[in-house]
């Protein structure tokens, strides 16, 4: 990592969101939040939309679907792996085929997306994540059979850290397009 190159003291402690970061974050506990642009965060955070990007299906490269068209019908047929996002019932996926009428089968819940890359790997069930996960592993990739929004990723912080030097550092280090993947920063620009 580049931070770590540059600075090799520093250290960083990732967590995965839970019920009271958003509280632990405005009291300055915690630094930085990223996530999808329709979590809830209170509004007295600073906030800014960092890319978007869009919705990807993937399937092992040996699944029955690789072998043809991923058709609306298929797609609704198949069995899910979905990334469950603390306090969330219904993601983006699912209001949207609502709104058409239409459900899926979720096989599988699990909190990170880097575990539904791995079940989807080792399995007959797709996903439907964003692009740049999609990217991880060699899958399969799709264009998602149903019209969905791209999904926006945003970090937020605490007002009382935003001038604070060694922490607006740390966000132009992080947050800085070098800190991305090309296929990231394609996005951004």
């Amino acid at each position: 990592m580049a931070l770590a190159r540059t600075i090799p003291e520093v250290h960083l402690d990732i967590e995965r969101l839970g019920p009271d970061s958003a509280g632990r974050l405005e009291r300055g506990d915690i630094d930085l939040i990223l996530g999808g642009e329709t979590m809830e965060m209170p509004s007295t955070l600073i906030r800014k939309l960092l890319y978007r990007e869009p919705f990807r299906v993937i399937a092992r490269a040996e699944h029955p679907v690789s072998r043809g068209r991923l058709t609306r019908k298929r797609y609704v047929e198949l069995e899910h792996v979905v990334v469950w996002v603390e306090g969330r019932n219904a993601g983006v996926v699912d209001r949207a085929l609502v709104e058409q009428g239409m459900s899926r089968t979720i096989a599988l819940r699990i909190p990170h997306f880097a575990s539904a890359v791995l079940a989807v790997a080792h399995s007959n069930l797709i996903s439907t994540i964003a692009s740049t996960v999609a990217e991880w592993h060699g899958l399969r990739v799709f264009r998602p059979p149903i019209a969905l929004p791209e999904v926006g990723i945003v970090a937020w912080w605490p007002p009382q850290l935003h001038d604070a030097p060694a922490h607006r550092w740390f966000r132009e280090s992080l947050l800085g397009a070098a800190a991305f993947p090309p296929s990231i920063r394609k996005l951004m620009a």
